[in-house]
């Protein structure tokens, strides 16, 4: 029994999953495709921003397409401004004000690169697509009717936010279960990637006597909305997390990527990466002072 199956695992499977992007979270993640990954982590750490990139890396190192349904970053216009700022490293808008033209915008030609990129490997999905109530299975649906009536076979399917998904209020344990089941088969029979950003309950702050400032935890999965459930049913548990200087004695810049679960085996293990946000070009770099480099070219690249 399970033979076939495993003789295609022994003679097929690779032992290391795709580079993120990022080498220092190299160590503790590697992106394989065919699995769910949950992205969680406080209001305005960076969330979204870190999974645009990191789709952006997939897309720009191995030619990966995604499903992107964004309302937390806005309408589809908006997700679409955002992506091309984090292609480029600089701001869409021409115009800082009525009178003042923005001197740190794209040029027209990086701005046409850009848009020509996103538009070959990220396809934007609206509220306006999926009608009052979305449920996963209607999410899917809609990936799947998209992906048959055009040229995309895509590699990945992003939730942000989590919360967008109409679940049952009055069993949301069962609920989260029952949708994370779903999402396993789902990626498993489609070979595709199922990304979930969620946010956490409410965290008490911290207040730090000697520093006389609030700062907040470090979060744990089970502090994510809908509960515990989420660790036991989930693969792989990324939080994005953006320490407090002071306490944690670190740069304003600072991210830390913690990867508090890894399935399946041997495509990383819990730890902790350290990123920087560069507010200017909208990325996380490995270091303030550094740019990563491709690992498919020889000269360095805006990753």
């Amino acid at each position: 029994r399970f033979r076939a199956e495993l003789d295609v695992i022994r003679n097929e499977a690779q032992s290391a999953g795709l580079y993120s992007g990022w080498a220092s979270l190299h160590e503790f993640y590697q992106f394989k495709q065919g699995y769910p990954l949950l992205i969680y982590g406080l209001p305005y750490s960076g969330k979204t921003y870190f999974t645009f990139q990191l789709l952006m890396n997939l897309s720009r190192g191995y030619g990966k397409k995604h499903f992107v349904f964004s309302p937390e970053t806005g309408r589809g216009a908006e997700v679409l401004e955002t992506l091309i700022c984090i292609y480029i490293g600089k701001d869409v808008k021409l115009l800082r004000s009525k009178t003042e033209p923005n001197r740190y915008a794209m040029t027209h030609a990086e701005y046409e690169t850009a848009y020509n990129f996103i538009r070959e490997h990220f396809y934007i999905a609206d509220g306006q697509d999926f009608g009052d109530k979305i449920t996963l299975e209607c999410f899917y649906k809609e990936v799947a009717k998209v992906q048959k009536g055009s040229d995309f076979t895509f590699d990945t399917c992003l939730i942000d936010p989590w919360a967008e998904i109409v679940m049952d209020a009055s069993d949301y344990a069962s609920s989260v279960s029952q949708a994370l089941g779903m999402a396993r088969e789902h990626d498993k029979n489609n070979n595709m990637t199922t990304i979930i950003l969620n946010h956490t309950n409410q965290i008490q702050p911290i207040f730090d006597k000697a520093n006389q400032t609030t700062y907040d935890p470090v979060p744990m999965p089970s502090q994510m909305y809908g509960g515990q459930m989420w660790f036991r049913r989930a693969f792989t548990i990324l939080l994005v997390f953006r320490p407090n200087p002071v306490i944690y004695q670190c740069g304003e810049d600072t991210t830390w990527i913690f990867v508090q679960k890894s399935k399946p085996r041997g495509y990383g293990t819990k730890g902790r990466a350290t990123l920087h946000w560069n507010n200017a070009k909208s990325r996380f770099y490995d270091d303030e002072n550094t740019r990563e480099l491709n690992p498919h070219e020889d000269n360095e690249t805006p990753f």
